[in-house]
């Protein structure tokens, strides 16, 4: 007993370091997509290695009775897999692409059932303190970014500063789906001259960003969150966050610090008011709409890939098109099952342990506010869903939610 119980801390201690590590490993493996040329990027075989190591240890841990759903979902994403890329095979360089874009794709639905079925065998909690650190992490790398010349220009044109990572709109929605628990930390375990200038800093960031659909998701979180502490009666989170809030705002309306939001309009009214990058992506979805439509039966189902005539499938752009596009009827009804499943999950430990009247403690309601934040705006742009560093959070969010709240919470919520 003592064995297990040890080895059960022991994983989720290296889980803690790996959530905290995640800006450094964000960074590196954007240095390397950069400055050196190999097959696959670095951070995808990272993610990979860590999907195999998530798949062995639930297979090596948890008893067959409690790991069901993990054998069925590996077995059919497996045969799904293999189809997939015998079916778009075009040579190598296809293999390749096809390969990298599936495993975008699988990953989130696989690091979910596995991660649900451990969090429920384990009935183990992370510490939110992972997330807060990780986040001061992300916005020390933006700001030095900010205020020193060592940077490079983001990879998406027209869409935010300047930065270390390889995609504006994955730091952006690793903040935005952050932001809600590592708030909530800060305000719970901080003092107010640590919590406020945290906040109002994360708003500063969001902004350099300048991905449009994250800064909304961040004010979307604090502003629900200000709601759940009113009726949590938490007047000194309530009145601090409120205090953030108008600041927020008062940063939101500076023209210049705006200005990268203004290029980054998310529905311009006319072709005239869009920016080239927004004209293109808009083509592009009506583009693969229309290939997926036409394509043939063998490609509904399986979608169309990532390549054709040895030329890469540009994005629409929208995680949920993306995945139907790319991955066909299947692709999309694995994503969308397993994010049903995890919800059916949750409201059925709900209401089998009674714990409906504990939902609006703040260690519940904060990581809820991020899943709906990622599910939201996996529907409004990309870089969610099948982003692996950004559906990381997702999944554990997702996945410890059934844990997160106990009968014994009710006096102290932290």
């Amino acid at each position: 007993m003592w064995n297990r119980t040890y080895e059960k801390y022991k994983i989720y201690h290296l889980l803690s370091i790996f959530i905290v590590c995640q800006p450094i490993i964000d960074v590196l493996a954007s240095f390397v997509v950069r400055y050196m040329t190999i097959p696959l990027p670095i951070s995808m075989i990272l993610r990979a290695l860590f999907l195999a190591a998530a798949f062995l240890y639930v297979m090596w841990y948890v008893p067959m009775e409690q790991k069901k759903v993990s054998v069925l979902v590996s077995t059919m994403v497996l045969l799904y897999s293999i189809v997939f890329l015998i079916a778009h095979y075009q040579g190598i360089s296809s293999l390749l692409t096809n390969a990298e874009g599936l495993f975008k794709t699988v990953n989130f639905p696989l690091l979910l059932v596995y991660f649900i079925e451990l969090s429920l065998y384990d009935e183990y909690r992370l510490d939110h303190n992972d997330y807060f650190y990780a986040a001061v992490i992300y916005m020390i790398i933006v700001i030095i970014t900010i205020i020193t010349p060592i940077d490079f220009f983001s990879e998406q044109a027209n869409t935010g500063d300047i930065n270390w990572s390889y995609s504006v709109t994955e730091i952006g929605g690793i903040l935005a789906i952050l932001s809600p628990v590592a708030i909530n930390y800060a305000l719970k375990q901080k003092s107010l001259f640590i919590s406020i200038p945290y906040i109002f800093l994360y708003a500063y960031v969001m902004l350099n960003i300048g991905a449009k659909v994250p800064y909304y998701a961040f004010l979307g979180s604090t502003a629900v969150l200000f709601v759940a502490y009113i009726i949590g009666h938490s007047w000194k989170c309530m009145l601090a966050i409120g205090l953030c809030m108008f600041l927020s705002v008062a940063l939101y309306i500076k023209p210049n610090l705006t200005e990268n939001l203004n290029e980054f309009a998310l529905l311009p009214h006319t072709k005239e008011e869009m920016t080239d990058s927004s004209w293109m992506n808009h083509d592009q979805w009506e583009y693969n709409l229309t290939m997926f439509h036409e394509s043939s039966v063998m490609h509904h189902v399986l979608g169309i890939g990532y390549v054709d005539r040895e030329e890469e499938i540009a994005a629409a752009e929208i995680d949920y098109v993306d995945i139907l596009i790319y991955n066909g009827y299947l692709g999309i009804l694995i994503v969308l099952g397993i994010i049903v499943y995890a919800w059916v999950t949750l409201v059925h430990r709900l209401l089998s342990h009674q714990l409906l009247k504990f939902v609006f403690q703040s260690r519940f309601f904060a990581p809820a506010i991020g899943v709906v934040l990622g599910l939201i705006m996996a529907g409004l742009t990309s870089s969610v869903l099948i982003a692996p560093s950004v559906s990381f959070y997702l999944v554990l969010y997702t996945a410890q939610l059934p844990v997160t709240i106990r009968p014994n919470d009710l006096i102290q919520d932290y």
